[in-house]
């Protein structure tokens, strides 16, 4: 009988939040050693009891884990703690970074370690708590054909749908563009809320009809969930402000015009500023 797939594995973790707390249980139920980095007390104590070794400084994730994952929010997050991350990386080792970000941010990291020998993968998600513990979760990823390999191993650990994008940061293009879609599918069914609530519909009768019929969307089914327009909105509007600025941002940067989806994103009832 073999062993756990990540037996023997050395794995740093930083971000251990909402999404990144499940991964590293994840990664730990699959034989990893995962040393994982926690600001908060109460974290470090609940992962202590699957397995893990927290710790209360990025210094003590130690210096010889053979992949250190990275899963904090935002670029600035990222960049507060590039350098003092660069530090840790041991030669030969390897970064995979789960930030929805710019690609230039996970790139210019890559250029900088590249001569120590880490490899770099940018791989976003897709999915929430959920479906890292239910094993199907969304994952690109973007890098070398080797580094991407390796990055695969573990992160098969938490993910059912891996999807290998090409080069670095290719990820990273696709993930901003399916968040864009996200958010003009987002303000469609907003749209859908609306009409149907003037006509005297129930929003539930509407669901069930759209989820089963062409017009379905995850975002129209992840409305299900929710008790009003004005609780669905508040829940999705910070991360597509995020996401969908970086994105245009991006877009900008590589001359594309984001057309039709421009329009419809900016369009609806949600403000995600900018445009």
């Amino acid at each position: 009988m073999t062993g756990p797939a990540l037996s023997g594995a050395r794995i740093g973790f930083v971000g251990a939040g909402r999404i990144g707390a499940p991964m590293v249980r994840q990664l730990a139920a699959h034989g990893a050693e995962v040393t994982v980095y926690a600001r908060r007390p109460e974290v470090r104590a609940e992962l202590a009891g699957n397995g893990c070794r927290p710790v209360a400084t990025l210094a003590d994730l130690g210096r010889d884990n053979d992949l250190v994952i990275s899963c904090v929010y935002s670029d600035a997050q990222f960049e507060s703690i590039a350098d003092e991350l660069a530090g840790l990386l041991a030669p030969g080792s390897l970064f995979v970074s789960h930030t929805t970000g710019a690609p230039a941010t996970v790139q210019a990291f890559a250029q900088r370690v590249a001569e120590q020998g880490v490899g770099v993968v940018d791989a976003p998600f897709s999915g929430m708590p959920e479906h890292i513990r239910a094993g199907t979760l969304t994952v690109l990823l973007g890098g070398s054909p080797t580094a991407v390999d390796r990055a695969e191993r573990a992160v098969r650990s938490y993910a059912g749908t891996v999807i290998r994008t090409g080069d670095l940061g290719s990820a990273l293009v696709l993930k901003l563009l399916n968040n864009i879609v996200f958010a003009a599918n987002v303000q469609l069914g907003l749209e859908v809320w609306r009409l149907v609530d003037k006509v005297g519909i129930r929003i539930e009768d509407a669901l069930r009809v759209l989820k089963n019929s062409s017009g379905g969307t995850n975002a129209l089914q992840y409305m299900d969930d929710f008790p009003s327009a004005a609780a669905y909105a508040e829940q999705v509007r910070p991360f597509l402000v995020k996401d969908v600025a970086v994105g245009e941002d991006v877009a900008r940067g590589l001359g594309l015009d984001l057309g039709l989806l421009a329009t419809v994103v900016h369009g609806g009832t949600l403000d995600l500023g900018g445009n």
